[in-house]
């Protein structure tokens, strides 16, 4: 059996070098292409997320919908296919703690799409992953307004049957590159808010 190997990346720190320790050639989008596993997952008509071999047959196009209401306080309960989140604040934020706040289901979001593509991905490329863990960390800015994060940082650390560091980075690479979330925060999507009034009303 190969010697378990660990890989530590950063993803989000610069998108043009993400991986940390990757060495020569090992990061370019035209090299080590095995199986045709880049082809496909970065193909042009690979639909919305980029996987040609999970899209065929479904639409370019997919409407997500969450649904959220105040639960008093600065809590809210977010509803989204049958399933139901509490969001909340800490205490020193002024929350009472009931679910995590809203920034922190941010990272998870970044973090878990991520992981979605590594698995999706690693089973294409004939990985056998043995366990994958991710730390998110993203450090908010409170002077000025609005308020923003300034980093976001992943740190990826995987243990598989493999000794291929190319393989295991170009793992990563296409995953980053692929998640939705990343993708969106990269293309700087602007969101479109609309107020709609319920109830009797003056003017």
């Amino acid at each position: 059996m190969d010697k378990k190997a660990d890989l530590e990346v950063r993803p989000l720190s610069n998108p043009r070098k993400m991986l940390r320790g990757s060495g020569e050639g090992g990061g370019g989008r035209g090299s080590h292409r095995e199986s045709g596993i880049e082809e496909t997952v970065n193909s042009k008509s690979a639909g919305m997320e980029g996987f040609a071999y999970m899209r065929e047959g479904k639409p370019s196009r997919k409407l997500l919908e969450v649904r959220l209401d105040w639960m008093g306080g600065v809590c809210s309960e977010a509803r989204m296919r049958g399933h139901a989140v509490l969001i909340d604040s800490s205490r020193e934020e002024g929350g009472e703690d009931r679910g995590p706040a809203p920034t922190e289901i941010f990272l998870a979001s970044l973090g878990s799409c991520i992981m979605v593509n590594i698995s999706r991905i690693a089973q294409k490329m004939k990985l056998d992953l043995k366990g994958v863990h991710m730390d998110v960390k993203g450090v908010k800015e409170y002077n000025g307004h609005p308020s923003s994060f300034i980093t976001l940082d992943v740190d990826i650390s995987i243990k598989a049957d493999s000794r291929d560091r190319e393989k295991l980075e170009r793992l990563i690479r296409l995953a980053e590159e692929n998640c939705t979330v990343s993708n969106t925060l990269r293309n700087a999507v602007r969101p479109n808010v609309r107020l709609q009034l319920i109830g009797p009303t003056s003017v």
